[in-house]
């Protein structure tokens, strides 16, 4: 049973409000933690894929020892330190350094798959928390959210013209 606060409102959804808030303050920083590389906007496309593929690696095995441990909130956090915003922020970056290289076809196709896995982040993001909450079957979508996920960043990278790889 939930404890409900002096307005009616039970304590999960208070807890749930305040991780998505610390969670979208802490992701609108413009560089990552000491443990990650600040990812700067002045890159080369080559220098914010070698980013996103070192990031990836590095953060996928995290992410999946968060899911395998049912460690939600933890894996809600994940989504928005590094090794994992440096991937953000990559993919963030692609489309201006296509740009600033005067592919303009490239750099919509890219942005238009950074949005895609823009959506995929925070769909994972608020279904941890749902699985945090106990929702049910909340914890087979998240393994489901991941995969799709995965399944962006794939589809981002081939969003990039394979000159640039």
């Amino acid at each position: 049973m939930r404890a409900t606060g002096s307005n009616g409102a039970s304590s999960s959804n208070n807890s749930a409000s305040s991780r998505n808030n610390s969670a979208s303050n802490s992701s609108n920083g413009a560089s990552s933690s000491k443990t990650g590389k600040a990812v700067s906007a002045n890159l080369s496309v080559q220098a914010y894929l070698q980013i996103l593929q070192e990031s990836r690696r590095a953060s996928w095995p995290i992410i999946a020892q968060k899911i395998s441990a049912g460690d939600w909130i933890a894996l809600s956090q994940v989504l928005v330190q590094p090794p994992f915003d440096d991937v953000r922020q990559a993919c963030f970056y692609i489309p201006w350094a296509l740009l600033q290289s005067d592919d303009f076809t490239a750099a919509v196709a890219a942005r238009k798959a950074f949005v895609d896995f823009i959506d995929h982040v925070h769909a994972l993001a608020t279904i941890a928390l749902k699985a945090d909450d106990e929702v049910p079957g909340a914890a087979v979508q998240v393994q489901q959210s991941f995969l799709l996920l995965n399944a962006s960043v794939d589809a981002y990278l081939s969003a990039v013209p394979k000159k640039y790889r």
